[in-house]
């Protein structure tokens, strides 16, 4: 499946230097998430952006996202340089053809979930596991940012 990342949410993962100028982007990011919701939704725009976390270590990064309802065979994590795309689509069942439908907050479609890394990446190392609904990525990062993370945290302490 080849990407299109045109139109789609992209997170870029970022060198981070003080507590509050993170604060300052998860912000930035609960803003967006709001506005987009807001304005597409009342046009039928909606896009399905399943929910993620992004988690950093020493020796890389874990990506968890929220994947009820899809097969693990219907996931496409793709690769390039330092960027990383997982694509796929959730349909559910038709539920007007065999009654009235009341709710309906369970969006289905296609999504694409695209997460810039200002970092270098293994990309030969990652990993990637289904349980339970959730998919999980781990992003190894190369010898020499796994160094400036040490020596990043080691300032920071001091």
């Amino acid at each position: 499946m080849e990407s299109s990342n045109k139109g789609h949410q992209r997170i870029r993962i970022y060198r981070r230097e003080t507590l509050t100028s993170a604060r300052r982007y998860l912000h930035y990011h609960e803003v967006h998430l709001l506005f987009d919701e807001l304005i597409h939704r009342p046009w039928g725009g909606t896009r399905w952006n399943p929910a993620v976390d992004v988690w950093e270590k020493q020796d890389g990064f874990t990506i968890e996202i929220d994947l009820p309802g899809i097969k693990a065979e219907d996931v496409y994590v793709v690769v390039r340089n330092s960027t990383i795309s997982v694509e796929g689509q959730r349909q559910l069942r038709q539920a007007h053809k065999e009654g009235i439908a009341h709710v309906c907050e369970r969006p289905q479609g296609k999504f694409v979930r695209v997460f810039d890394f200002d970092y270098e990446i293994d990309a030969d190392r990652i990993e990637t596991t289904c349980r339970d609904g959730v998919l999980t990525i781990v992003v190894p990062k190369t010898t020499k940012t796994r160094d400036h993370y040490h020596e990043t945290n080691t300032e920071n302490r001091k």
